[in-house]
């Protein structure tokens, strides 16, 4: 069984509810009125707008949009640093160059090409058992195309090297 509270626990309980309470009711800027009426007219403007630009929080209830609180993770922002290069610690190493053109958007594109002809074994050293062969990728790029004195772009595919990998050779017998 519970002990009996006497009156005086009683009363400071009471106290704490109804401040309590009072705090959920007026909220914190509910202290000050010239602060709460300022912070809650900028609330409003900026929910409001916000909700113009989004109209997934149009469907949102007000008390859930309050209680959302958005944290800038700095270290999220930035990419860490590879703690090795891909490029030189595969079997089948690769290095890269640009290829140029002014009338690419971009205008600069990096591609792969293969260091090894085979691909490298425990040792390091080079197994023509297996071949090194570029991994290729489809990009889209805008080429700037001169029309009747103005420039038009125009959308083009392009397959550019990214890596290389290696394979078992393809042997076509000619029986």
């Amino acid at each position: 069984m519970a002990p009996a509270l006497n009156t005086r626990h009683a009363t400071v309980l009471k106290a704490f509810f109804i401040s309590g309470t009072l705090l959920l009711v007026l909220g914190v800027y509910g202290v000050d009125d010239k602060v709460g009426q300022s912070n809650r007219k900028q609330e409003c403007s900026s929910r409001s707008k916000d909700r113009k630009m989004a109209g997934v929080l149009d469907r949102a209830p007000r008390r859930a949009m309050d209680a959302v609180k958005l944290v800038f993770d700095t270290d999220a922002t930035f990419p860490q640093p590879v703690p090795y290069d891909p490029s030189q610690s595969s079997i089948s190493p690769w290095n890269y160059s640009s290829i140029t053109d002014d009338n690419l958007i971009p205008p600069v594109i990096p591609q792969a090409y293969c260091l090894k002809e085979g691909c490298l074994d425990a040792d390091g050293v080079e197994d023509m058992n297996l071949i090194s062969k570029p991994i290729l990728l489809q990009i889209m790029v805008l080429r700037r195309v001169n029309q009747k004195n103005r420039i038009v772009l125009k959308m083009e595919k392009k397959m550019v090297s990214v890596g290389c990998t290696c394979v078992r050779p393809f042997v076509l017998s000619q029986d």
